[in-house]
């Protein structure tokens, strides 16, 4: 079956985790309608591990261990969630955060990129790394690098304009400020967000009572958060099966096919520990493991005539 796979990534401790629950909660209630599948206001948020705490909860790539089925078109599609641990952080390693960019890249037909208070320069740096990488494994792995990505901007604070179109006039601004620049600082990035596959959302900040140590509860949320959420939530879903994993020629790969890609992909991280300082160091890894392999293959085929 086709697959639309939701992928996560960005800095640690800007609530990810918290937001692929409520994705679970509004795919577990298909036919919910008007917010009713947000749950009750002191229900407890359960799914992905997740905390309010200065500490981080997830390490490395989670997927959730069951599909969610979406009908398209007389079929119907695979909702895939998958949780990935927070990076660019003073804490964190070079190596392990390109690795999982490069992970994340390779599953997802929908990618969120998880932003706090706004786009900054650091955000559009590492966004730059994250696009060398994808194009690293979009070419070797015959995938598109993005189908898909969304700037999702938390605890925005600088206007009162929120959710799409609020991150429409941020988003026209980022592109603006990038291209006043010469040479452009972040070419691949910009080129990124010209897309129509690309969008920016603005969420406000939750409220004090959920970033003390709530339970994800609504009652804890202050009303512009949940509506906001709500609305973000709702959309992605609808949009799902719009959303599904192709390879570089538009064709549409199945689980099995996906499955397949994501062990390759596993396989080469797993043999080259120590070979992903950079983007550039990646592209060299994986460029020699695929002439190894086609190399292997051809010798093995040169015997078999002999």
């Amino acid at each position: 079956a086709p697959v639309c796979l939701v992928s996560i990534i960005g800095e640690q401790r800007r609530g990810k985790s918290f937001l692929l629950n409520y994705l679970l909660r509004r795919l577990r209630s298909p036919d919910a309608r008007d917010g009713a599948w947000m749950g009750r206001e002191t229900e407890p948020l359960e799914g992905f591990e997740w905390r309010m705490d200065e500490q981080r909860v997830t390490k490395g790539v989670w997927a959730w261990s069951q599909p969610f089925w979406v009908p398209a078109k007389g079929k119907k599609v695979a909702v895939l969630l998958v949780d990935t641990e927070g990076s660019m952080d003073i804490e964190g390693n070079k190596e392990t955060s390109i690795k999982l960019s490069a992970l994340s890249m390779l599953l997802s037909s929908y990618q969120i990129l998880n932003i706090g208070c706004r786009v900054k320069d650091p955000d559009l740096e590492y966004l730059e790394m994250f696009l060398q990488v994808a194009e690293v494994v979009g070419k070797e792995y015959g995938l598109e690098p993005i189908q898909h990505l969304d700037l999702l901007v938390r605890d925005w604070s600088t206007s009162l304009v929120l959710g799409a179109q609020g991150g429409e006039q941020h988003l026209k601004h980022i592109r603006q400020m990038l291209e006043a620049t010469t040479p452009c600082k972040h070419p691949k990035a910009l080129e990124a967000l010209k897309r129509s596959s690309s969008r920016c959302y603005l969420m406000p900040l939750p409220g004090k009572r959920i970033t003390m140590g709530s339970e994800g509860t609504l009652r804890d949320m202050d009303e512009d958060f949940q509506e906001s959420l709500r609305d973000y939530v709702t959309a992605l879903v609808s949009s799902a099966s719009q959303h599904v994993r192709t390879d570089c020629h538009g064709a549409l790969l199945t689980g099995t096919q996906l499955a397949a890609k994501i062990q390759n992909l596993s396989d080469v991280m797993k043999k080259h520990r120590f070979g992903f300082s950079s983007p550039c160091q990646m592209a060299v890894t994986f460029h020699n493991q695929r002439v190894l392999d086609r190399a292997r293959t051809d010798h093995a085929v040169f015997l078999r005539e002999k």
